[in-house]
Parts: C-alpha cells; structure tokens; sequence
C-alpha cells in the first residue's frame, strides 16, 4: 500500500520525470542533503521517507525514529545519490514528513492536554 501511494505521488508531482533536473544537473553530479526541523515536533513518515528516495535511486540515513521528539535545528535524515534522484523526490518526502509530523505533533499535544 506505501509502496502505491508513494507511486502515485511521484507520478503526481513529476509525471514526466524532473524535466528541469535533467536540463541543468549533469548526470554524474551527486548530491548530499540533510532533512533539518525548523521547530521542535514529533518524527513520523520514516518508512515513507525510505520508500520515496529508494524508489528514486538515492539512499538515506534516518537519524530520527518515528514517535520520537526533535528539536528545531536538528538533522531527521541525510539523503545522498545522483543530484537527479534527490531532487526527483525531495518534495514529495518532504510534504509526507511535515503532514504526518504535524499531524504527530499536534497529537502529542492532545494527549499531554
């Protein structure tokens, strides 16, 4: 099911591929990004975030467990591959993790409440 949803995303977001990567980035650029909180939050979307960018062909490191806290300023994951797959998927993992952070986050709030 994960597998499809982030099929579908990726094909929603980039039907055609990252035409704009594949324009300007040579094809032998590698990149290394790190995924850093803006603000103190709840880790969720870890699993998707794996199935986004091996799907796309890079690799990524979670240093932050799902249902864990996180502080502003601090490292979630590190991605590194080909410059072309980081950037293929960076914006749909990005926008699962803050959707399933915030829904986590605001969560936790409910239940200290």
């Amino acid at each position: 099911m994960l597998s499809e949803i982030v099929e579908r995303a990726l094909a929603e977001d980039a039907p055609w591929g990252d035409v704009t990567s594949q324009l300007l980035v040579p094809e032998h650029v590698r990149l290394t990004a790190a995924m850093t909180a803006r603000e103190h939050g709840i880790m969720s979307g870890a699993s998707v975030l794996q199935e986004v960018f091996t799907r796309v062909g890079a690799s990524i490191v979670i240093d932050t467990d799902d249902g864990n806290n996180f502080e502003g300023c601090e490292i979630l994951a590190r991605v590194d591959g080909p410059a072309r797959a980081v950037l293929l998927g960076e914006r749909v993992a990005l926008n699962f993790v803050q959707r399933l952070a915030g829904i986590a986050t605001m969560t936790a709030k409910y239940v200290d409440a």
